[in-house]
Formats: structure tokens, sequence, C-alpha cells
């Protein structure tokens, strides 16, 4: 409508209440003209006849000018009541009567038998920045998309399409080449058109609100997903970028993001991988247990499954070997709530950052470096320094000095090697065989022995 003129205009000017080219008397411009005004003017003194007529039980509307002929009408949301109603399950008696269908896998591990992911749900993998997540969740995805086995020793159960949603790094630059190096070391030569990658590093997509409510990123997210999937694996990488809302220590946003994520589960038909850092006091303190994540522990209690990175360094003492067996990855499953926690498997990272499984001369030269490195080995290349210098000290007396007694030889051994007197012998006893050990002239009950390197004897 075009409102009523300025009140210093009000008295002489015909105001019509109606649009331009609307017919007087309809709708709400007609409504106005023909009572609500001239009720108003009777009412103020302004109008001094009768007063209007009642006016009708309820006035004509025209909605022509607002929603144009033989558009749809809006859909109507259902009520929280009607969609609670629709998840009402009854509990049939056959459910304890008859075997159960067995769980949908989305891989299985191979050294068990066993599954290893669930074909649904959500997972979170977790590690500190520069770990392998991104290496790791790309091997997932190729392996899904062309059924290739994934880290060796999964081999997958549910083959499907494949989505990123990539919040950190470009599709076509760091997620490229990433793929290229992936595939190459998974022997991977063709990827068909199974993989799909959002790139929404620079676009703000919030999948809650401030106050943690699955806002319009969730469902336009799931939209897309419906439109485009379904998907046997989603990667969102990482969830603090599009949780919209504090997950560092609220459990309320935290339990609703994953929430929002089951969501997406859904509308996929498939499993949701979520990235996430660790703390920091878990990296300073080498922690890989699913409390090792960041924020509000409300994300991995809701998880269905965690798996944790760590990384290992190895000295081998052979630059070759440093450069390929140095640097190692290892998955753990952490919390599963449907499939059984498997062993941990470990991964030699490559030139380009991609992880590949050892095989077992390598298995057999991490084992080797880990005994040397360990702290019990460490404790005895110690002891054996140690035990060595005493073993020369009493080389070094018993030379200097040919036909030494025992009791000049402990002193002088505890003298060069500032041992105890019981050590002393022990290193005696430990060269024995090769010293010369004769009997001297006797002082007491006991004769007096006379210690000689063999072969200088007189």
């Amino acid at each position: 409508m075009t409102g009523p003129p300025p009140d210093d205009d009000y008295l002489g000017t015909e105001y019509t209440g109606r649009e331009p080219n609307e017919p007087e008397g309809n709708g709400v411009a007609g409504f106005v003209a023909g009572y609500v005004r001239p009720y108003a003017e009777h009412q103020n003194g302004i109008f001094s006849g009768p007063p209007p007529a009642s006016p009708p039980a309820s006035p004509p509307v025209n909605f022509g000018s607002a929603v144009p002929e033989g558009s749809p009408p809006e859909p109507v949301k259902p009520s929280l009541v009607q969609r609670l109603r629709d998840r009402l399950v009854r509990v049939e008696p056959s459910w304890i009567t008859e075997t159960p269908a067995p769980l949908d896998y989305l891989v299985r591990d191979t050294r068990t038998g066993r599954g290893a992911l669930e074909a649904r749900g959500i997972g979170l993998l977790v590690a500190a920045g520069s770990a392998g997540k991104g290496f790791m969740s790309l091997s997932l995805g190729v392996a899904v998309s062309t059924g290739e086995p994934w880290l060796g020793c999964m081999s997958v159960e549910k083959k499907g399409r494949v989505l990123f949603v990539s919040a950190e790094d470009a599709a076509r630059t760091h997620l490229r080449r990433r793929l290229y190096y992936v595939a190459k070391a998974m022997g991977v030569r063709e990827l068909g058109d199974n993989i799909d990658i959002l790139d929404i590093r620079d676009v703000h997509v919030p999948m809650l609100t401030p106050d943690g409510i699955p806002g319009e990123g969730a469902e336009a997210l799931c939209e897309l997903v419906r439109e485009g999937g379904p998907y046997a694996l989603i990667v969102v990488d990482p969830i603090s970028k599009v949780a919209g809302a504090s997950i560092d220590a609220d459990n309320v946003n935290a339990n609703a993001l994953i929430g929002a994520l089951e969501a997406l589960s859904v509308a996929a038909d498939g499993f949701v991988l979520g990235g996430h850092h660790s703390a920091l006091r878990a990296r300073l303190s080498q922690d890989t247990g699913a409390t090792s994540s960041r924020g509000a522990t409300g994300l991995t209690d809701s998880a269905r499954a965690v798996m944790t990175l760590s990384v290992e360094r190895l000295e081998h003492g052979d630059a070759t070997l440093d450069a390929h067996l140095g640097d190692l990855v290892t998955v753990h499953l952490v919390k599963a709530n449907h499939v059984r926690v498997w062993e941990p498997v470990v991964l030699r990272r490559c030139e380009n950052g991609e992880l590949a499984p050892l095989d077992a001369p390598d298995q057999g030269l991490v084992d080797q470096a880990r005994e040397r490195g360990s702290p019990q080995a460490a404790k005895k290349a110690e002891l054996g320094t140690r035990e060595a210098s005493e073993d020369e000290a009493v080389l070094q007396a018993v030379r200097a000095q040919p036909a030494i007694p025992t009791q000049q030889l402990i002193e002088t051994v505890q003298a060069l090697t500032r041992c105890g007197e019981g050590r002393a012998k022990v290193a005696i006893a430990r060269v024995r065989e090769r010293l010369d050990v004769r009997e001297g002239p006797r002082h007491g009950p006991h004769p007096t022995r006379l210690h000689y390197l063999k072969g200088s004897a007189p």
C-alpha cells in the first residue's frame, strides 16, 4: 500500500487506502478505506455524520500481489512432536526369537576377520598437526572408492563414492598433490569418478549456531549430500572449522556437533569421519588414548569410533635406513562401540608424506632399532660400557705390575674406575681366562695369589 500522507495534509488529501491499480473496495485496501478510516474520523470528531456500519466478520483479503499465481505453497515444517512420532519404534516379538541381521562394515581387519569400522555412523581421527591425518583419511577414501586394501591389512567391505569436505586445504593444489602420492603408494592407477571434494576452506559453513543448535550449514550439507549421494564415506576435516560453536569446553555443543554429523551420515547412508587435533597436554605426555582429543569430552564420548595417530622417530645408524624407516606413524583404534578394538598398524612415512605399510624385512629392522633405542637397551649399553672399562682396568694393572697380588689388584682397579670392591672382584673374575694366576709366598693361613698376563709369566 502507498500509506496515508503526512498529518498536516491529512484533511486536504483524499486517501484511498489501496494500490493505484487496485479496484475500490477490494481486499485489505477496501476494508481500510471503507470502514477503518471513517470509524477513526468519527471517533475523533473529524467526521460528524453517523458512524459507519459494522465491519464484516472478516475483511476480504487479496493475496494476488504477494504470492504469484501458480506458485507452489511454502512447505510446512513438521513440528517436533510430529518428527518424534515418526521415530517411534515398536519392539516386535521377533526381536528375541529371530537372529538379527549381521552388521554392515566399511572395512574388515584381515588379521582377525572381524569388522574394523562400521558402514554407518560417526568416527574421529585425532592427531597432532602434521602427524598425517590428511594422508590417512585420503588413503581410506581411495581404498573405499576403488576397493583396494587399506593400511595393508584392511579389506573394503562397502565400496562406494567418497566425499571430502575440506575446510583447511585447497582441492586443486594441496589435496590433488596428496591424492597423487597416496594413490601411487597404494598402487592405484585409476580412480574413476567416485571421489568428490567440497572445498570450503574460505567459506563459512557453520553446522551449529553460536548457541549450539544445528543451523543452516548442517541443513545445506545434508541437502547437498542427498542430491549427490549416496556416499559410502564422508571425511570432514577439520571439524573445528565447521562447528560454528565452541567445542573446546562445552559438552552440549560437542554432543550437538556429533548429532549434526550423524544427520550427515543418515543423509549419505554412509560413514562420516571427522578430523580433529589432539590436545597440547596429550602431545607433551605422548598420550594416544581416547582422552587425547582437544576440547570437550563429549566429542569422543559421542563418536562411535575414535582413531589416533602417534609419530615415532627411530635411529638406525644408517642414512639410507633412516630415510626409509626413520619416521613411523602408528594408527590406534582407541574407542569402538560396535566393533572390537584392533591391533595398532605401523606405517612408514614416505618422501612426500604418504604412508605405506611395513613389509616383513622392514618390521624386523624396526624391531631392532626399537630394541636398541629402548630404555632397557640404553641401560644395558651403559652397563656394558662400564664393565668393559673395569675389565680394561684389570688388564692394565696386571700389565703395569706383573705378579700383582690379589688385594693390590682390587685396590688398583677401584682407583682406576672408581668402582666398589665388589665390582672390582667381579671384573677380575670376568677376565680370569686372560690371566695366569699363580700361588705366591704364604702369609698366614692362605697363600698369596699373583696375577700375570697369559704367556708373560716367568
